[in-house]
């Protein structure tokens, strides 16, 4: 199994990848202000700068690299990313961030290009209970992907899949809540039973978790806040 070493969320474990405890948080005058965080799933360009609101965001230069959360002002927010060896600015977007919100903005490479997803993360969970959520953010994998969250070594012959037909860069996928304990992840092309990803994951009670496909052979973990 592959190990990425991330500055939040994962820690790889043998046969399962246990999602643990993710980056702090912190405050900028009350506790309702919007907390933020940044993940580098761009490819190309390989080396970037982050920044949120013209702060650098530290730690979030290559491929694979998380920040933990930072507190900003409520409002549209300008997220820049810039190519270190060019100085030329590839991402730049201006999204809202509200009160009380907490979210994780990706830079990933989407169908024509460097592209930000903005995912409004949740951490309402019961103490025995972990939720999922997952999205698509590799443009050469199928063009819209199943994913099904089973019991390890379960058939899929004949159930469902937990997330339908998610193309590149959807960011409306709703999280999904399970028992605490060992899950098998296999990842299909949409209406396929043949797993393109197939991991295995324990699941903490009270986290939230967001798995990617960043077009590696495993998922990109994260625990959100």
């Amino acid at each position: 199994m592959k190990t990425r070493l991330l500055t939040c969320s994962v820690l790889a474990i043998t046969g399962a990848t246990l999602l643990t405890g993710c980056g702090g948080s912190s405050t900028l005058g009350t506790a309702s202000n919007p907390q933020v965080r940044a993940v580098d799933l761009l490819t190309t360009p390989t080396t970037v700068n982050v920044t949120i609101a013209a702060g650098l965001m530290s730690g979030v230069n290559t491929f694979g690299n998380v920040s933990s959360y930072q507190p900003f002002t409520n409002g549209n927010t300008n997220v820049t990313f810039t190519d270190v060896s060019t100085s030329n600015v590839v991402i730049n977007q201006n999204p809202l961030f509200t009160l009380n919100g907490t979210y994780t903005v990706i830079g990933y490479n989407g169908a024509s290009g460097p592209a930000l997803l903005v995912l409004s993360d949740s951490n309402h969970i019961g103490s025995t209970q972990s939720t999922v959520r997952f999205t698509k953010v590799a443009a050469g994998t199928a063009s819209s992907v199943d994913v099904y969250v089973t019991a390890p070594g379960a058939s899929l012959a004949a159930i469902s899949p937990t997330f339908s037909a998610v193309s590149l860069g959807s960011s409306g996928q709703s999280y999904v809540a399970f028992a605490s304990g060992t899950y098998e992840v296999r990842e299909t092309a949409a209406g396929s039973k043949t797993a393109i990803i197939d991991q295995q994951f324990t699941l903490s009670g009270g986290t939230a978790n967001t798995l990617l496909d960043d077009g590696t052979t495993t998922f990109f973990a994260l625990q959100d806040q």
